[in-house]
């Protein structure tokens, strides 16, 4: 498979983690907003406590339209609302379709009450959510306080915090009530959150993929031989190894120097060309072949059908077609020697590496032009 089972958890992983970061900020967020609207309630009620007492003390009519209507015109403060303890009106400004609107005594509200019980002065009451009949028609919670003016309970303001306001930016989980201590209770959205991490995770798998082909891709344009076009021993590092690969193999050129001395670096180049042509004519189209130095190859052997082969006769197969090449007016006879070993998970490709080479050079003493297995020589 393109992405091993370790990256499939890793990626499963990161998943979780996005999910969680996201109903953190998404909780954080919650908290924010109420927070916001509760100091907007304290601030409210300074105003309500400083204009209504005015309006006891001096026992001024119009202190509503000099003072009370324009402040609740200011955007934040547009909620701002007070019940009058002697006939249970409300005095607000809040835009209603119904403009005639009958009164009726809101002191028999459950957040009057709880205000009206409230001992000390500084004290307040949080409803529980209700749906409010009155326009905008949605659900609420109300924030209470009691007003007094020496020891007299003048009335009770409230400002209205609207659940949908809340959960406006927030998707994962939602606000759906708070208890008397302000402490917020919250619903989780597990079909939301099922959907987040889902498509978090298909869309990182599918990141990893692109990277997987994209990146290797990439990096071998750029590290190709220019003489054989075959990828070099630079662009190896960005390999990704996996269970595919059944076994590394380091094929050296036997004496090739002679052949440089001999007839010359051109002629020497020539047979590195047709020696890489021979190799990737030899090879499956999922097999790995590398420029690794001068002339030597690296060659790693893979198996995507599952099926088990002899990679010993494969690599004989490889030495005898490399000793076929005849280059027109040149009496030289081309060999290689092989040195391989089978890939393990237990260890890392580095290490196979060294293996192999391990294996070239027991092959290259004990005479060259042969298949040499390192784990045979062990």
């Amino acid at each position: 498979m393109i992405v091993s089972k370790n990256r499939f958890v890793l990626l499963f992983v990161v998943s979780f983690l996005i999910l969680l970061i996201m109903f953190t900020e998404n909780k954080k967020s919650i908290n924010n907003e109420f927070n916001n609207e509760i100091n907007i309630a304290k601030e409210s009620r300074i105003i309500n406590e400083l204009l209504f007492k005015y309006q006891s003390e001096s026992g001024k009519k119009d202190f509503f339209f000099r003072y009370f209507k324009p402040i609740a015109k200011i955007d934040k403060f547009k909620s701002i609302q007070f019940v009058f303890s002697n006939d249970g009106n409300i005095m607000h400004i809040q835009k209603t379709v119904d403009n005639n609107r009958n009164p009726f005594d809101f002191r028999l509200r459950d957040w009057y009450q709880c205000a009206e019980s409230v001992s000390v002065d500084k004290g307040f009451c949080l409803s529980s959510a209700y749906y409010d009949y009155w326009y905008p028609h949605k659900y609420i919670i109300t924030y209470s306080y009691p007003v007094y003016n020496d020891g007299k309970l003048l009335g009770v303001g409230l400002h209205d915090v609207y659940l949908d306001s809340i959960n406006e930016n927030v998707f994962l989980i939602s606000m759906i009530n708070v208890d008397r201590d302000g402490n917020i209770i919250y619903k989780n959205n597990y079909w939301y959150m099922v959907f987040v991490f889902l498509f978090t995770f298909v869309l990182l798998l599918m990141l990893a993929k692109v990277c997987y082909i994209a990146i290797p891709m990439s990096v071998s344009y750029f590290d190709v031989d220019e003489l054989t076009k075959l990828n070099t021993r630079k662009s190896f590092k960005y390999l990704q190894a996996s269970e595919k690969i059944k076994a590394v193999c380091l094929i050296d050129i036997d004496f090739f120097k002679k052949i440089n001395d001999n007839f010359g670096h051109d002629i020497g180049d020539l047979y590195l060309f047709e020696v890489s042509n021979k190799l990737l004519s030899s090879i499956r189209k999922s097999d790995k072949l590398y420029r690794w130095g001068g002339e030597e190859f690296l060659l790693l052997l893979t198996n995507t059908s599952g099926e088990e082969y002899d990679h010993r006769l494969t690599l004989e197969r490889l030495r005898i077609n490399i000793e076929s090449i005849v280059i027109k007016d040149i009496n030289h006879k081309v060999t290689a020697t092989i040195g391989f070993s089978d890939y393990s998970t237990e260890s890392d490709i580095d290490d196979m590496i060294k293996k192999a080479d391990r294996a070239l050079y027991v092959g290259k003493q004990s005479g060259r032009n042969q298949v040499v297995k390192y784990e045979d020589i062990i």
